[in-house]
């Protein structure tokens, strides 16, 4: 039976809003002000999503991978200050985009578009150590059920709206055992009531097909 995943869904999710973010911004005409507008949404979404992974992981896992492995968890942590500083420059070059017009908001959506690629090399290299050494090592020292409760923490650490948002990218990026066990772990995180509100936006990514399969396959 495979083993409690802290990473790889979760990651799922944000390989697919990074690369949406990225098809966006590249296909953008940054003399279109309706286009602009839905470019820089568009990363400020995966910025916020970006920021709280961080923040989470920082809280809740760190400490944990500290405890088992100290240079692993001083290179997890040196990883997420390097993309903060990236996700900070990436926030700056889109008040660029905004204020400026004419060639120079051309110049700033090229450079913004720079900076994004940079952006997701860096959280490419980084959600594969986790997945790998970061998996490993939890693997070999938890148990499922502490991994679970680690799970449960992160979920119920965000905001119901903020917790909508994360599964509206991951459950539509996980494969159907994947996405009937992330839903069956937010059903014993959340209350009964929330849930339906969390997963609305995942619920139409999907489709009622596919929805209601997972949800026959979660037990619910």
């Amino acid at each position: 039976m495979p083993r409690v995943d802290l990473f790889t869904p979760v990651h799922k999710g944000l390989r697919a809003a990074l690369c949406d973010t990225l098809g966006r911004v590249g296909s953008t005409g940054f003399g279109d002000p309706a286009q602009v507008r839905l470019a820089v949404r568009s990363v400020r979404t995966l910025l916020g999503l970006l920021d709280e992974h961080g923040l989470l992981e920082e809280r809740f896992l760190v400490p944990v991978l500290s405890r088992l492995d100290a240079a692993l968890g001083a290179e997890l942590s040196a990883g997420h200050r390097r993309l903060e500083t990236l996700q900070h420059t990436l926030a700056l070059r889109l008040v660029e985009v905004e204020d400026a017009a004419g060639e120079a908001r051309a110049e700033a959506g090229r450079r913004l578009g720079q900076d994004l690629c940079e952006l997701g090399a860096e959280s490419l290299r980084h959600m594969l150590t986790e997945e790998r050494e970061a998996n490993a090592l939890l693997h070999a020292h938890l148990e499922d059920a502490d991994l679970r409760a680690l799970e449960r923490g992160m979920l119920q650490a965000l905001p119901p709206r903020r917790l909508a948002g994360w599964m509206g990218w991951i459950l539509p990026a996980l494969g159907a055992g994947e996405r009937a066990s992330a839903l069956a772990a937010l059903r014993e995180a959340l209350p009964g009531e929330a849930l339906a509100d969390v997963t609305e936006a995942a619920r139409q990514a999907l489709g009622s097909a596919r929805w209601q399969a997972t949800r026959l396959a979660a037990g619910l």
